[in-house]
């Protein structure tokens, strides 16, 4: 979720994009690669007169800088197409298969057999019985 959006000029063609992390930076390069992608699209689409936008993560719990990537509007328009596909399956899809692994799952009482830290099966189907989960 961006967290502040900044017009660095009167004229709103650029501004900066914020989002204030409180994870870690390293091993989410790519998670977190994507969510800029989207950030700065969201930022051209909304405002039409921008046509450079900085996207900002800060890792509030560590002592390095931000994360900082520059976008044209015309760099940040040769993302759209994949979002919109990504979008539009997301927005379509009727099945919503679990992805179960084992640091997901910790934490669902559907997912793991009881006392033990092995999640059910790896298929992502859940197979526990509906009674089995209402206790």
């Amino acid at each position: 979720m961006v967290d502040l959006l900044i017009f660095t000029d009167n004229d709103k063609t650029h501004a900066r994009v914020i989002d204030f992390k409180t994870g870690k930076r390293y091993g989410n390069e790519v998670k977190h690669a994507q969510q800029t992608q989207l950030y700065q699209l969201a930022a051209f689409m909304r405002y039409p007169s921008l046509q450079n936008v900085t996207t900002e993560l800060w890792y509030l719990d560590q002592k390095h800088g931000p994360a900082k990537n520059d976008f044209t509007r015309a760099q940040g328009e040769r993302f759209r197409a994949s979002w919109d596909r990504r979008m539009n399956e997301m927005c379509n899809d009727t099945e919503f298969k679990a992805r179960p692994h084992e640091k997901s799952c910790m934490f669902c009482a559907y997912g793991l057999e009881e006392h033990s830290n092995k999640w059910v099966n790896k298929s992502g189907d859940c197979k526990l019985s509906l009674d089995k989960r209402d206790r």
